[in-house]
């Protein structure tokens, strides 16, 4: 398994600004834990609550049997793959690409083993990105993965119809044996396309919100197309579910994580959180946690309706990049800020320094210098009284990557019953759409738009 070390959270390591010891099980405690374990035992219930993400570890053998021969199919029709989506929808498949693959899969054919290069876009309505990838992609070899619940999701619908064209104007009939589509089971404009059109298509379940939804055909599609053992990586996050449900704080690693932040946060004003991988592999993995925590915990009301504007603030850095810029402003800037180290033991690939440089880096293998890094950032924080702990994560294979994933998953669900705000809805993420509708004249926003338009007076 994972191990959580939280040494350096503690305030035998960095004084006044840790946690004095691990805190006695609370009734808020006993409260959080009550209620995910009676959404994990509650289907309906976890369909209700947008919680269904907890039984993803579990699908039907004939679900992700099926997602593996398709991925296996698209791999051996076509040579390069475009994946439409955003949010979850992106930061999920892309993370579980970049991971377990490698940041240069597209680049070079030893990485891929034979599988189609995947470019993603749907992820924003920047017209240069999209016109610059159509126009280098050979239509005739290329395969289309869509995502989206609603198949109204503008950044997402706009790409889609602009791939369509491109297809039909380089003259390819067979759009419904190249486009796979993952939208919801019944309803919504993607839905009735698919069926309409014959694409093949996989359901994004009821209860399952876009920054839970890697591990369900929202993230697996994409994944089994570039070759990821996506059983694997279920077994690794079903592994980790049962971690998660003890009742011994010590024992389950996701609550006590939630526990030890949320006090930092509301006891000594850590509002910072940082995620500091320290493979070049696993920086979209702190990408996608931004999502997960951002969304799910940057609330304004509470479950009561009351004002309570809480939420850490996410933000993704990775070794040892970011120890020659962000760094000094951990050591050295405000105390506000904890930090997650994501280390991996067991490199997939190793390089040592060449006896040509004749200094003392001479032998010494790559391996052996990131964790030594790791291990003086670390040294670093505690020096200056900075709270940081560390994910040690065996080695980089699918198995580790799914607990690595449910970690974080359950460790969030845990935070926003302890903060007391629906961790499953995104009010906030509305607003600028509403906007959009209405200036872009959308069906039901007629007259609308006038009421939007602030005073810009002070442009200059």
């Amino acid at each position: 398994m994972l191990k959580f070390d939280y040494n350096n959270l503690m305030s035998e390591k960095v004084g006044d600004q840790g946690i004095k010891s691990i805190p006695e099980i609370t009734s808020d405690i006993k409260a959080a834990l009550a209620t995910i374990n009676k959404m994990q035992r509650d289907e309906a219930l976890r369909v209700k609550t947008g919680t269904q993400w907890m039984a993803l570890p579990d699908q039907e053998k004939k679900l992700i049997d099926d997602i593996v021969a398709t991925g296996n199919d698209f791999a051996k029709r076509f040579k390069t793959v475009i994946s439409l989506g955003i949010g979850g929808s992106y930061l999920g498949n892309r993370m579980l690409q970049d991971s377990l693959k490698s940041p240069y899969y597209n680049d070079f054919d030893s990485v891929r083993d034979g599988r189609p290069k995947v470019y993603f876009s749907g992820n924003n309505v920047d017209p240069e990105s999209l016109k610059l990838l159509l126009d280098n992609l050979d239509p005739k070899t290329t395969g289309v993965v869509v995502i989206s619940k609603s198949g109204t999701t503008t950044e997402t619908k706009a790409a889609f119809e602009n791939v369509k064209e491109w297809l039909r104007k380089a003259g390819v009939k067979d759009l419904k044996n190249r486009i796979i589509a993952v939208t919801d089971k019944a309803k919504g404009t993607l839905r009735e396309e698919a069926n309409q059109n014959g694409y093949k298509s996989f359901i994004v379940p009821d209860g399952v919100g876009g920054r839970f939804s890697v591990l369900c055909p929202v993230g697996l599609v994409t994944a089994a197309i570039a070759g990821i053992n996506i059983k694997e990586l279920l077994r690794g996050a079903g592994d980790m579910n049962k971690a998660s449900q003890s009742t011994d704080l010590i024992k389950n690693a996701p609550l006590l994580y939630a526990v030890l932040h949320t006090i930092l946060y509301k006891e000594k004003n850590k509002a910072i959180s940082i995620l500091m991988p320290f493979n070049d592999s696993l920086k979209m993995f702190a990408d996608w946690y931004v999502q997960l925590l951002a969304e799910s915990l940057g609330k304004k009301l509470s479950k009561d309706g009351k004002v309570v504007n809480v939420g850490r603030t996410p933000i993704p850095s990775v070794g040892t990049t970011d120890l020659h810029s962000t760094q000094q402003n951990n050591v050295e800037g405000e105390y506000n800020k904890v930090i997650t180290f994501l280390k991996v033991e067991k490199p997939r690939r190793d390089i040592s320094v060449p006896k040509a440089s004749a200094d003392f880096l001479v032998d010494k293998p790559l391996s052996l210098l990131i964790n030594t890094a790791e291990e003086g950032t670390e040294w670093a924080l505690v020096n200056e009284k900075r709270p940081s702990c560390t994910i040690v994560v065996p080695e980089v294979n699918e198995y580790y990557i799914g607990q690595l994933i449910y970690f974080f998953e359950m460790a969030t669900a845990y935070e926003g019953e302890l903060l007391n705000v629906n961790t499953y809805d995104q009010p906030g993420v509305e607003s600028y759409k509403k906007y959009m509708f209405a200036m872009l004249g959308k069906p039901g926003f007629e007259g609308k738009a006038s009421k939007l338009v602030k005073d810009k007076k002070y442009i200059i």
